[in-house]
């Protein structure tokens, strides 16, 4: 008992002078702090950053974090750049995401504690009726119950009724947001004709105006799709620039009779005659004229149809650059509804209910390093891009450590045949070319992490196990070998009794100074696409960049993986040197 407690203080004694040595070497020091750094970024990426490891929202990861980089000019930056000024390279017409609506489910009117505003023409006065709490609502709505919007008349029939509904907002950016994504669900019921269709058909068009000069743009329908079918609520995600229309829910019966045709197209709603009430613009709302069974299922009459105004639509950013001018301002966003009410039919009504209306406004700039492509966060993208580095770099380094250490000692202590064997084998495996071999191996075998670490750790013993081959060499001509063998130790008991604490103190340093070299193969393999698909690493990072980037303007993508790889690298090689 005696000699394990004299043995455990003798090697606390011995780490605690290899401490107080070690703290006294800067460079060693400095290597360690860099590394102690990375690892709570490995560690803590969670608690760092709330996004996953690819740089997405987890509770809706198919949503753009901000306007994707090159989505508009500057878009994809860091936030901080705005502050700076142009001089230093800062960009302050940048702008950051903005939510519109507070309160995006049901919608409230001001008078009812909520933000929406409500336009009624006071010719119609006595034919509107709201009720601000209908318990009416569709299966996706954040919130419970709709905002109803009814026109009902008894006698002589009032052509066009519109209602607006709206927000008023200060928009307080020097440039433009890079994208929008805005949301609407809509229910129309009414009293309809023996055909189905209703006698007052409503058109509704969501806009969004620039107070300053009155400039209005429409922004919703587009051209559409319809994925799905059989649900009452009409409901559409509107998305600009690069506009889709991908949530439109109509009655399968119209579908089926309407003659949409396999794909379900949704057209772009507007008179037949290609005029609106006599004005000579063309509309891009949709027109809403037939319901389905007991009136409670609705859907866009394909008898209307057209192509949006090309001065507005068909260059997107053009449009968000022309509607939000490079000086703060205010706007409003909201929808029309006009009730079509030329039918002879007395004692008609419409019923429009509004559920959850809202709009994002995404800036061109992002957190702390921006975001990619695809509008994910860099940033994010870098933190978790620590656990590859570190994971690689340290389970190769074991392996081909493990493995040239035992070949250096066999051949070493061994020598003849044995020697001369693992020796020529480590020749023919030093000669082939790393960067190609790895190449097509990691294709060949599945391009997992794991497969990369092994095929690293396989080609990255040669090197070490010439070191300790040559170091042995030495050892066994030693009098304590001789000794060893003198009292009858055989061949396993010296090498591993006697041999191998002799040379540890090179497998601490070979330890150390692998792992830059397991880093940067990774890192390579990254940039050239044939890494693990499924993980983001620095490598991957740029990889993307040198896929999307056009000049070095977006230098904040490139920069930082690359001084990570570099800094990760060079704390490794200062610790094996100290």
């Amino acid at each position: 008992m005696s000699t394990r407690k004299e043995r455990m203080s003798y090697n606390i004694k011995r780490f605690l002078n290899f401490l107080k040595i070690f703290l006294h070497n800067k460079r060693g020091l400095i290597g360690l702090l860099i590394i102690a750094f990375f690892v709570i970024w490995a560690v803590g990426a969670p608690l760092i950053t709330p996004y996953n490891e690819w740089g997405e929202d987890p509770n809706n990861p198919d949503r753009y974090l901000a306007a994707p980089a090159f989505a508009v000019e500057n878009s994809g930056a860091p936030s901080w750049l705005r502050h700076i000024p142009p001089i230093l390279g800062g960009i302050p017409t940048l702008s950051e995401n903005m939510y519109i609506i507070d309160e995006p489910g049901h919608p409230k009117l001001v008078e009812n504690g909520g933000e929406w505003n409500l336009s009624i023409p006071d010719t119609a006065s006595e034919a509107i009726s709201i009720d601000p709490d209908s318990p009416e609502d569709w299966d996706g709505s954040t919130a419970p119950g709709s905002l109803a919007i009814k026109f009902s008349r008894e006698n002589q029939k009032m052509k066009n009724v519109k209602v607006t509904l709206y927000k008023d907002f200060y928009f307080p950016y020097s440039g433009p947001p890079g994208l929008y994504e805005g949301f609407i669900s809509l229910l129309v019921v009414g009293k309809t004709n023996d055909t189905g269709y209703l006698y007052v058909p409503v058109y509704v068009n969501v806009f969004m105006e620039r107070l300053a000069d009155q400039k209005k743009y429409d922004l919703w329908p587009p051209f559409g799709k319809v994925p799905h079918a059989g649900k009452k609520w009409v409901e559409s995600d509107f998305i600009a620039p690069g506009f889709t229309l991908n949530k439109t829910i109509v009655d399968p019966e119209a579908v089926e009779k309407g003659g949409f045709g396999g794909n379900g197209t949704v057209y772009i709603a507007k008179s037949q005659s290609g005029k609106f009430n006599g004005t000579g613009e063309y509309k891009t709302g949709w027109i809403i004229s037939k319901g389905g069974k007991g009136a409670k299922r609705t859907h866009i009459d394909p008898t209307f149809y057209t192509d949006t105004r090309p001065d507005q639509w068909g260059s997107p950013p053009q449009v968000i650059r022309t509607l939000f001018k490079k000086t703060p301002g205010w706007y409003r966003y909201g929808v029309e509804i006009v009730f079509l009410d030329h039918s002879d039919e007395k004692e008609v009504e419409t019923t429009v209910y509004i559920g959850d209306f809202d709009m994002w406004l995404l800036g061109t700039c992002f957190g702390v390093l921006g975001v990619d492509q695809f509008g994910r966060d860099l940033f994010a993208q870098l933190v978790y891009g620590t656990r590859i580095s570190l994971y690689v770099g340290l389970l190769t380094a074991v392996v081909g450590v493990a493995i040239g250490l035992l070949v250096g000692l066999a051949a070493g202590y061994l020598g003849k045949a044995v020697d001369e064997i693992l020796m020529r084998f480590s020749d023919m495996l030093m000669v082939l070319p790393g960067l190609p071999l790895l190449i097509v191996l990691s294709q060949i075998l599945s391009p997992s992490v794991e497969t990369l670490i092994l095929i690293l750790g396989l080609l990255g013993w040669m090197g070490f196990a010439r070191t300790v081959r040559s170091q042995v060499l030495s050892l066994r001509e030693r009098p304590f070998i001789e000794a060893a063998k003198a009292v009858g130790a055989g061949k396993g008991h010296i090498i591993f009794r006697h041999v191998l604490p002799n040379v540890m103190g090179l497998v601490y340093v070979s330890l150390a100074t692998s792992v830059p070299g397991a880093i940067v193969a990774e890192a390579s393999l990254s940039f050239l696409g044939f890494a693990d698909p499924t993980k983001m690493s620095w490598g991957k990072m740029m990889f993307y960049a040198q896929r999307s980037i056009r000049d070095l303007r977006n230098w904040w993508w490139i920069v930082p993986p690359g001084l990570c790889i570099a800094l990760l690298a060079l704390a490794f090689i200062l610790l094996g040197f100290a």
